[in-house]
């Protein structure tokens, strides 16, 4: 199956030190979806932070969803995204 081009709006999110599917993943998919943004949540692996989510990311995907469009997106939570809080046990 070949891919094709999409103009469709896309809004991507994942975690700066996500392992798995890492940010500068989405550089080729942007060839394929050129209306597109990644945005990477600071401090977040591939299991990003609830908590960062509902404060950050769900205002921006709610911006997105209700404008449709990914212009006049408020990223400036970015920087208040904390990083998850892990307990090690002995």
């Amino acid at each position: 199956m070949q891919l094709r081009v999409s103009h469709v709006p896309v809004l991507a999110f994942n975690g700066a030190g996500d392992p798995i599917e890492q940010p500068q993943n989405w550089a080729g998919a942007q060839k394929f979806y050129p209306n597109s943004r990644d945005i990477a949540l600071p401090g977040q692996g591939h299991d990003v932070n609830s908590a960062s989510w509902q404060a950050c990311a769900g205002v921006i995907t709610r911006t997105f969803i209700e404008q449709a469009s990914l212009a006049h997106l408020n990223t400036g939570c970015l920087a208040t995204v904390a990083p998850p809080f892990y307990l090690t046990l002995p």
